[in-house]
């Protein structure tokens, strides 16, 4: 017992002293609060204004007008480009883009492609199509494709990473016919009364020039299927004069019985040739009787059916003329007469 007693005091004795220190370890964590955001890569696309997409001419473009809103949380950049273009019209077409009036990019439809650093000023664009030949052969053609916007993340190079979004427009652009020069545009074969009677009563046959300057048509004449060839002069004219002005009208008066108004079960009741100063043939249009309006008149609202697929009645019915719309370049229809201003297939159409 004395044994252990000793050890017990040599360790106090120790304790008490000895110098030495002792160490301690702890930890303390103190958790805060944490945010975690995540932002969002969107726009709109709104087709706003089209004019002109289904008549594009060498003369005359078609045009296209889209707003574009960010949506989103996330500034960006954009791609516009064309694809998945279809149709004989693709190959000769222009593209021009505008955005809020200023001049961007100009290039051919199929390798269109505009790319901008910033969404600063992402919002209005305008599109101006237009046709870089004129070839007739491309007379009423079309080009199918998609206007494609692409937009990514400011901070990558493209769009293989991060935040990515798209949109796209389908369209399709046509072309009219753009014949330049004078041709038939309207004609009435069976006027009110008497066939013979002399202007400004009768027979008559309405030029329209397509071109953009005036077009002298002394010397030309004008015949049918019988040979009654009529001179063009200034005394048989309205208004009295051989010049069609551009994008004008100038209408012929026959002064005779000249064209026929019954027609054959299967052949025209007349056909209408316009030819030149040379004896060259320009234009001409063979017509049958029509059922397209029992009792036609100035009055009555006309046919929307083209002339062609009216041809079970063998009289021409009295004053319904046979007229191109739109003027110069149309197909033909058989509507209440226009004579010398635009022709419409409902009298109250503008």
């Amino acid at each position: 017992m004395s044994k252990y007693f000793s050890y017990l005091l040599i360790l106090i004795v120790v304790i008490f002293f000895t110098n030495f220190s002792f160490a301690f370890f702890t930890d303390e964590e103190t958790k805060q609060a944490n945010g975690f955001e995540v932002g969002t890569l969107d726009f709109s696309l709104d087709q706003i204004a089209t004019s002109s997409l289904s008549s594009i001419t060498p003369s005359q473009s078609g045009h296209l007008d889209l707003v574009v809103e960010k949506e989103g949380s996330l500034d960006f950049q954009y791609q516009i480009k064309t694809s998945d273009l279809s149709g004989e019209l693709c190959d000769y077409l222009n593209i021009k883009a505008n955005l809020g009036g200023d001049f961007k990019e100009q290039d051919l439809l199929s390798g269109f492609s505009y790319q901008a650093s910033s969404t600063q000023t992402f919002k209005d664009w305008s599109f101006e199509f237009s046709l870089a030949s004129q070839d007739e052969s491309l007379f009423q053609k079309s080009c199918s494709f998609k206007l494609l916007f692409e937009a990514w993340q400011l901070n990558l190079e493209n769009n293989s990473q991060g935040f990515y979004k798209n949109r796209e427009l389908e369209l399709t652009l046509s072309s009219g016919t753009w014949r330049s020069g004078v041709f038939l545009n309207e004609f009435l074969p069976n006027p009110i009364g008497s066939d013979s009677l002399v202007m400004p009563e009768g027979e008559w046959v309405e030029l329209y020039n397509t071109s953009d300057q005036p077009i002298d048509v002394a010397g030309w004449h004008i015949n049918d299927e019988t040979d009654h060839a009529i001179a063009i002069t200034a005394t048989n004219t309205l208004p009295a004069t051989t010049i069609v002005g551009a994008k004008d009208w100038l209408v012929v008066y026959l002064n005779h019985s000249v064209l026929n108004n019954t027609s054959g079960s299967s052949t025209p009741a007349d056909i209408v040739y316009l030819y030149d100063n040379a004896n060259t043939l320009i234009d001409s249009y063979s017509y049958h009787g029509t059922n397209c309006e029992l009792s036609p008149t100035p009055q009555q609202t006309n046919s929307l059916t083209t002339s062609s697929t009216c041809n079970t009645v063998l009289a021409v019915p009295e004053n319904k003329s046979y007229a191109r719309i739109p003027d110069g370049t149309g197909a033909w229809y058989d509507p209440a007469p226009t004579m010398g201003s635009v022709n419409k297939l409902n009298n109250d159409q503008n």
